[in-house]
């Protein structure tokens, strides 16, 4: 094998998380095993821990958020160097989340028998949390600068044929768990500078989506296109602050092979379509949460249609459930409807919003306890266990047009505590002023018998 044949075997190794192949391409395989074997078995233990991601460095070779490329190789009597350029969307993994091109240099010795033997940087091998020698030397300028031709040349750019494609595909490659899907959309040529600022903004707005301290949705808004360019308007969703407007501009331009998102858009792109973007920033503030909860209508009579069935009605709450587990905003929303009332588009966001915070605290599947039918009504008990706790949310589910949908502003609990017993009232009462007497008390006869069958459970429970 030749020193470029042993670093692409060793990247693949990596990113199948393959310790055996790593390790017999670490010596395992040589006549007489190097004399700190020990300590790469260890290093190798902690670079594919069993339940994990790996922490830094090995992160930078083993995680699938990371695009990795070999960008240099050679060899001479015996002897030789791979370098792998990563980009790692998350930074250096300190407070900093800036992402960052850093490059790994493992060298390389070939035994008596012509096998080659990778030899880590010592920060993979060693055991303690301080700096190796070579954790903060000056990265390979060269090999980091040679990162996107080198990735492009492993992993060709995806053009579309039109400006629409691109969009849709750019919206699938945000939501994708790698960087593969957001670069394969990106124009990276140009200058190596530029190319790696269009790598790194790639990175940022991915990472923007996929940091795992915050749930974050990209929400189409608005898109214009003509012959030779295009621009899309994102709302960045978030849970934390579901009502806040977080607008994003993205651009395309269109070359011979295609249509492609251009993460650092020349000035003369960002001029193209100037005046509509400032007129979309300054409609946006007022529209775009009617925009986004255009999927989930306002109730209309409520006393025209008969209740859902019990199983569409369990169809619509596990399929809630597993959006908001997943934090898919797009599914989440069109299995809503809403009150119609000032506080509804709000309210609704912002109990999608707790609804997604909350899931990410439970390891456990929510179970469906119980399912109460009444004349429009039909609600679902439910247990949620997070941590210690658990809960019991009834979520109500109403015939529409569209088909049963739940409406989420009406935020009932079983409890037994006067803070949480006063919060049900106050639903109760937004929802009588919004619909109907008769609605409202309808609802308050499936929750009294959902808050008896959990009385029951408690009472079953082993003491």
């Amino acid at each position: 094998f030749t020193a470029k044949d042993v670093g692409e075997r060793f990247l693949t190794a990596c990113e199948q998380k393959d310790p055996s192949a790593v390790l017999g391409l670490l010596g395992g395989l040589a006549a007489k095993l190097p004399d700190d074997w020990v300590a790469r078995l260890k290093a190798v233990d902690r670079g594919f821990p069993a339940a994990a991601t790996a922490a830094r460095p090995w992160r930078l070779l083993t995680s699938p958020e990371v695009a990795r490329v070999l960008v240099h190789h050679e060899e001479q009597n015996g002897s030789g160097l791979i370098s792998i350029a990563c980009l790692d969307p998350a930074g250096n993994g300190g407070r900093a989340t800036t992402p960052r091109l850093e490059a790994v240099e493992c060298g390389l010795t070939q035994s008596p028998e012509g096998l080659w033997q990778i030899n880590l940087p010592s920060r993979f091998v060693q055991e303690s949390n301080e700096p190796a020698d070579d954790e903060n030397e000056v990265p390979a300028s060269e090999q980091l600068a040679a990162f996107s031709a080198k990735w492009t040349q492993a992993h060709p750019p995806v053009p579309q044929p039109d400006a629409n494609l691109a969009r849709q595909a750019l919206i699938r490659a945000l939501s994708d768990h790698d960087l593969k899907g957001i670069l394969a959309i990106s124009q990276l040529a140009g200058s190596p500078e530029q190319a790696r600022k269009a790598c790194i903004q790639a990175a940022r707005i991915w990472w923007t989506l996929h940091d795992p301290t915050a749930v974050r949705h990209a929400m189409p808004l608005a898109f214009k296109a003509d012959e030779s360019a295009a621009v899309g308007v994102f709302q960045f969703f978030s849970t934390r602050d579901p009502d806040r407007l977080d607008a994003r501009v993205f651009h395309f331009e269109k070359s011979a092979a295609g249509w492609l998102w251009t993460p650092e858009p020349t000035a003369a792109a960002l001029g193209h379509f100037r005046s509509w973007v400032d007129s979309e920033s300054r409609r946006w503030p007022d529209e775009w949460q009617q925009s986004l909860l255009g999927d989930s209508p306002p109730l209309g009579n409520i006393d025209s249609l008969a209740a859902p069935t019990q199983e569409d009605a369990r169809k619509t709450v596990e399929a809630w459930l597993a959006a908001t587990h997943s934090g898919d905003v797009t599914v989440a929303l069109p299995l809503l409807t809403r009150l119609g009332d000032l506080k509804s588009i709000p309210t609704a966001l912002q109990n999608l919003g707790y609804e997604i915070i909350g899931s990410r605290h439970s390891k456990e599947i929510p179970v469906v306890t119980g399912i109460y039918q009444g004349l429009h009504w039909t609600a679902v008990g439910v247990k949620i266990d997070q941590e210690d706790k658990s809960t019991f949310p009834l979520y109500p589910v109403i015939q529409t047009a569209l088909g049963p949908r739940i409406v989420i502003e009406i935020d009932l609990f079983a409890a037994g505590n006067r803070g949480r017993d006063y919060l049900n009232r106050m639903a109760f009462e937004r929802l009588q002023k919004s619909t109907s007497v008769a609605a409202a008390s309808e609802l308050r006869v499936l929750f009294a018998d959902h808050q008896t069958a959990v009385e029951g459970l408690a009472n079953k429970a082993p003491h």
